[in-house]
């Protein structure tokens, strides 16, 4: 994994053309962290970034907070070297979406980073 800053020091990854897959993705091996999938056009490079959890108010209720939602909102922003960003595989845009066919529903899981790798290694589950 590399930090944000690192990652998009890269010029193709800081101005390609960008798909995600959503926020809020769990893993049993980082329970206190939440992932957010994106493809990039300009590398074909399926990512996962890792942000880790925020209580977004200061009164005690508690609300997962990842990139995406205003900084304004989190008394306690995400800085970049608490974000990491991890190249899981390069797929063609042609193909992108047949891999990751059925992502909606793997995304609320709990380990549903444990099925994007093997879906990324090219080892499907279930197939």
């Amino acid at each position: 994994m590399q930090g944000l800053e690192e990652f998009y020091a890269d010029p193709r990854r800081r101005d390609s053309r960008e798909l995600r897959f959503g926020l809020g993705w769990r893993s049993a091996n980082y329970e206190f962290f939440e992932f957010s999938v994106f493809w990039l056009a300009a590398t074909d490079e399926l990512c996962l970034l890792r942000a880790p959890m925020r209580d977004a108010r200061s009164d005690g209720v508690f609300s997962r907070f990842i990139l995406g939602v205003p900084p304004h909102f989190n008394p306690e922003p995400m800085r970049d070297h608490e974000v990491a960003v991890e190249v899981l595989a390069r797929v063609e845009e042609a193909r992108l979406l047949d891999l990751l066919d059925g992502w909606e529903e793997h995304r609320g899981e709990s380990d549903g980073v444990s099925w994007l790798r093997s879906v990324a290694e090219g080892s499907r589950p279930g197939s």
